[in-house]
């Protein structure tokens, strides 16, 4: 049995345009040199029909609502004026879909990482085991997609399948691990379109923090991370 993270208490719950308090942190754990601080910038998907009818289907998930639409459209004006090194998504529908519009009009690629696909909805086991996820299905891409996206290797064409909570977080763990990497200490801009639940823990783990789903994230909301010197991110504002 292993623990793969600390025991400090969440910040906060991120609700709403919030300016993210760093109290009790202190100059030298809020502090990153700038020249190779990386900073990351995550998306939610846009909002899909599920959300917006509080019924969840597999055809719902995949699917934009009207509203949604219009933040997809939104948000590719919002990132026209950041600085993005990299874009990197996971392989819902939903989330491609988010960023498509953008990467339509930069006339830019994302890469795929199942590692950042929706996972751990399941109920929570108390003490965290490692627990490796499974290969599933190969990714599938419509025509009309395929110009906007690749894959960063030959495992990242596959999804992954994880059937249990404790799965989801090794998941979840993988996405860090290969963004610190490939990444860490390299002063980059990287985008990350992902989904809620998975996403949630996504944010938590970067921050040194207990995966246990504080964050309530917004359809389409830019949230924004920085590195700091001792290699964990501190959760800057919304954008």
């Amino acid at each position: 049995m292993r623990r793969l993270f600390c025991m400090r208490p969440p910040l906060l719950k991120l609700n709403c345009i919030v300016i993210i308090c760093l109290a009790g942190l202190s100059p030298a754990w809020a502090a990153a040199p700038d020249a190779t601080a990386t900073e990351i910038y995550f998306v939610r998907h846009a909002e899909t029909m599920s959300n917006f009818t509080g019924k969840h289907s597999l055809k719902h998930d995949r699917i934009l609502s009207p509203h949604g639409k219009k933040q997809a459209q939104q948000l590719s004006q919002q990132l026209q004026q950041l600085d993005i090194d990299l874009i990197i998504v996971s392989p819902q529908q939903r989330a491609l879909k988010t960023i498509l519009p953008f990467l339509k009009k930069q006339h830019r690629t994302a890469e795929i990482w199942p590692s950042l696909d929706e996972c751990c909805w399941q109920k929570k086991t108390p003490i965290y085991q490692f627990a490796q996820p499974k290969f599933g299905a190969k990714i599938e891409l419509p025509t009309t997609m395929q110009t906007y996206f690749s894959f960063p290797d030959k495992h990242a064409r596959f999804s992954l399948y994880s059937q249990t909570y404790n799965e989801g977080i090794t998941q979840v763990q993988m996405a860090v691990d290969q963004l610190l990497r490939r990444f860490g200490n390299s002063g980059k801009h990287i985008l990350v379109i992902g989904d809620y639940h998975a996403g949630t823990r996504f944010i938590e783990i970067l921050q040194g923090l207990k995966p246990e789903g504080w964050y309530k994230l917004q359809n389409a909301m830019i949230i924004r991370l920085k590195e700091n010197k001792h290699g964990h991110f501190i959760l800057n504002s919304n954008i």
